[in-house]
Protein backbone atom coordinates (compact mmCIF):
# COMPACT_ATOMS: atom_id res chain seq x y z
CA UNK A 1 0.00 0.00 0.00
CA UNK A 2 0.89 3.74 -0.48
CA UNK A 3 0.16 6.17 1.11
CA UNK A 4 1.16 10.02 0.58
CA UNK A 5 -0.75 13.57 1.30
CA UNK A 6 -1.77 16.12 -1.19
CA UNK A 7 -2.34 19.40 -0.05
CA UNK A 8 -5.32 21.26 -1.92
CA UNK A 9 -5.66 25.06 -2.55
CA UNK A 10 -8.86 26.00 -0.17
CA UNK A 11 -5.57 24.36 2.82
CA UNK A 12 -7.75 21.20 3.18
CA UNK A 13 -5.39 18.07 3.23
CA UNK A 14 -6.28 14.63 1.95
CA UNK A 15 -4.79 11.54 1.96
CA UNK A 16 -4.44 9.51 -0.89
CA UNK A 17 -4.47 5.58 -0.25
CA UNK A 18 -3.30 3.13 -2.99
CA UNK A 19 -4.11 -0.65 -3.32
CA UNK A 20 -2.59 -2.26 -5.97
CA UNK A 21 -4.05 -2.59 -8.62
CA UNK A 22 -6.92 -0.49 -7.22
CA UNK A 23 -7.35 3.54 -8.17
CA UNK A 24 -6.34 5.85 -5.20
CA UNK A 25 -9.05 6.42 -2.52
CA UNK A 26 -9.08 9.64 -1.00
CA UNK A 27 -9.69 9.76 2.65
CA UNK A 28 -10.22 13.20 4.66
CA UNK A 29 -7.84 13.54 7.49
CA UNK A 30 -8.32 16.02 10.38
CA UNK A 31 -4.86 18.25 10.74
CA UNK A 32 -2.96 20.32 13.27
CA UNK A 33 -1.74 23.85 12.30
CA UNK A 34 0.09 26.00 14.61
CA UNK A 35 -0.40 29.82 13.45
CA UNK A 36 2.30 32.53 14.34
CA UNK A 37 0.66 35.67 15.04
CA UNK A 38 -2.86 34.42 15.42
CA UNK A 39 -3.61 37.60 17.50
CA UNK A 40 -3.60 39.92 14.55
CA UNK A 41 -5.33 40.94 11.62
CA UNK A 42 -3.79 38.79 9.04
CA UNK A 43 -2.98 35.77 11.28
CA UNK A 44 -6.16 35.79 13.11
CA UNK A 45 -8.51 35.67 9.42
CA UNK A 46 -5.95 32.80 8.32
CA UNK A 47 -6.19 31.05 11.56
CA UNK A 48 -10.08 31.72 11.48
CA UNK A 49 -10.58 29.96 7.73
CA UNK A 50 -8.50 27.36 8.47
CA UNK A 51 -10.60 26.55 11.47
CA UNK A 52 -13.62 27.13 9.37
CA UNK A 53 -11.88 24.30 6.82
CA UNK A 54 -11.68 21.73 9.49
CA UNK A 55 -8.04 22.42 10.79
CA UNK A 56 -7.31 22.03 14.35
CA UNK A 57 -5.64 25.84 15.02
CA UNK A 58 -2.90 26.30 17.64
CA UNK A 59 -1.86 29.66 18.30
CA UNK A 60 0.99 31.04 20.03
CA UNK A 61 0.25 34.12 21.86
CA UNK A 62 2.06 36.17 25.12
CA UNK A 63 -1.65 36.32 27.21
CA UNK A 64 -3.56 32.90 27.01
CA UNK A 65 -6.61 34.34 28.86
CA UNK A 66 -7.10 37.45 26.22
CA UNK A 67 -6.25 35.63 23.52
CA UNK A 68 -8.86 32.61 24.72
CA UNK A 69 -11.55 35.51 25.17
CA UNK A 70 -11.21 36.96 21.31
CA UNK A 71 -11.43 33.37 20.35
CA UNK A 72 -12.27 30.11 22.25
CA UNK A 73 -12.16 28.33 18.92
CA UNK A 74 -8.11 27.89 18.70
CA UNK A 75 -6.05 25.60 21.41
CA UNK A 76 -3.74 28.95 22.49
CA UNK A 77 -0.21 28.17 23.61
CA UNK A 78 1.73 30.61 26.18
CA UNK A 79 5.03 31.60 24.61
CA UNK A 80 7.12 34.05 22.26
CA UNK A 81 6.81 33.97 18.28
CA UNK A 82 10.65 35.10 18.32
CA UNK A 83 11.75 32.40 21.02
CA UNK A 84 12.54 28.98 18.60
CA UNK A 85 12.43 26.72 21.73
CA UNK A 86 8.83 27.99 22.13
CA UNK A 87 8.04 27.66 18.60
CA UNK A 88 9.97 24.64 18.38
CA UNK A 89 7.76 22.75 21.09
CA UNK A 90 4.34 24.40 20.11
CA UNK A 91 4.84 22.96 16.87
CA UNK A 92 5.20 19.64 17.90
CA UNK A 93 3.02 17.39 15.95
CA UNK A 94 1.62 19.99 13.61
CA UNK A 95 1.27 19.44 9.62
CA UNK A 96 1.76 23.00 8.96
CA UNK A 97 3.30 26.34 10.37
CA UNK A 98 1.62 29.56 9.42
CA UNK A 99 4.18 32.86 10.13
CA UNK A 100 2.13 35.59 10.19
CA UNK A 101 4.17 37.15 12.86
CA UNK A 102 4.85 41.27 12.67
CA UNK A 103 7.83 41.83 15.14
CA UNK A 104 7.16 44.49 17.57
CA UNK A 105 8.00 47.69 16.64
CA UNK A 106 8.99 47.04 13.02
CA UNK A 107 6.88 49.76 10.70
CA UNK A 108 9.53 49.35 7.62
CA UNK A 109 7.19 47.60 5.64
Amino acid sequence: MYSGWMVFGNLSIARLRTHWPHQPVEEKVMSKVLVLGATGGIGGEVARQLHASGWEVCALTRDVGKARRANADFYWIEGDALNRDEVLAAARGCAVIVHAVNPPGYRNW
